[in-house]
């Protein structure tokens, strides 16, 4: 990427290299856009699972305190 942004960085082919060099970006942005969608359904979960915890805790400690009354 910084090779496309930065023209001081010079190659024996400067245009032929640059259009062999943004395909090659072109297909790991997707795949790090793909990745990051994959991985986000973990994080949505591991969301879900740290509120379920916190509300059942939450739950415990009203019934204790319930029963103490």
């Amino acid at each position: 990427m910084i090779i496309l942004l930065n023209d001081d960085i010079k190659f024996k082919d400067g245009e032929l290299d640059k259009i062999f060099i943004i395909p090659v970006a072109v297909i790991i942005c997707i795949a790090l856009v793909f990745i990051k969608k994959r991985i986000s359904k973990y994080t949505e979960a591991l969301d879900l699972k740290e509120e379920i915890e916190h509300t059942i805790n939450t739950i415990k400690s009203q019934i204790k305190d319930a029963k103490r009354d």
